[in-house]
């Protein structure tokens, strides 16, 4: 599977498979674990509606390319983009404000094999849901969900993957990146930047 190869470039390594279940159909899925950088200290519920507009409801990460910040879904990019694929994040909610919007695609201007699978997985599944992370190599793709540690799959990422497999995209074209965040103190000094 060639995305364990862009995931692990993260310092991510495999830990236990997440278990997908979807009308009852049910698959294991590969599963990595790594642990990301917090720039800022943890919000409290205030400063995370607060900040909503500029950080969508995401911690804001210390990034490992230089650039000022980072979202863990904005890693897998890069590391799929490093390792020469194309790759975008797939903002489901299409609200991102704008620093986000060069990290997304729209869906229309995806190469034809991709968006090939994409119509035939809604198809299938109209309730699905993208994961966060679409790759593709020419006729290889990869799809990659970012959780947290113990956060479970929604059901329209479940159905997404049952609808996938179903239409013949193989099971090891999906993994999903468990990243543990680690935030500084309060009292600590931080980069504050926005």
């Amino acid at each position: 599977m060639n995305e364990r190869l862009c995931v692990t470039q993260l310092g991510a390594t495999t830990c236990y498979p997440t278990s997908v279940q979807c009308d009852g159909w049910q698959a294991e899925v590969a599963t990595y674990c790594t642990t990301f950088d917090a720039i800022h200290p943890k919000h409290d519920q205030e400063e995370w509606r607060s900040h909503w507009a500029d950080e969508y409801g995401k911690p804001m990460l210390r990034p490992t390319d230089g650039t000022d910040r980072t979202v863990a879904e904005f890693e897998v990019v890069k590391a799929f983009r490093t390792s020469g694929w194309e790759a975008n994040w797939q903002d489901s909610f299409g609200a991102a404000p704008a620093w986000m919007k060069p990290w997304t695609r729209v869906q229309s201007s995806f190469p034809a094999p991709l968006s090939s699978v994409l119509a035939r997985i809604r198809c299938e599944s109209p309730k699905a849901k993208p994961w966060d992370v679409l790759a593709w190599r020419g006729d290889e793709f990869a799809f990659v969900e970012c959780k947290a540690p113990s956060e479970k799959l929604t059901k329209a990422e479940a159905a997404f993957i049952r609808g996938a497999v179903q239409v013949g995209v193989p099971l090891g074209s999906f993994a999903v990146l468990r990243g543990a965040i680690r935030y500084p103190d309060r009292g600590q000094a931080h980069d504050a930047s926005r």
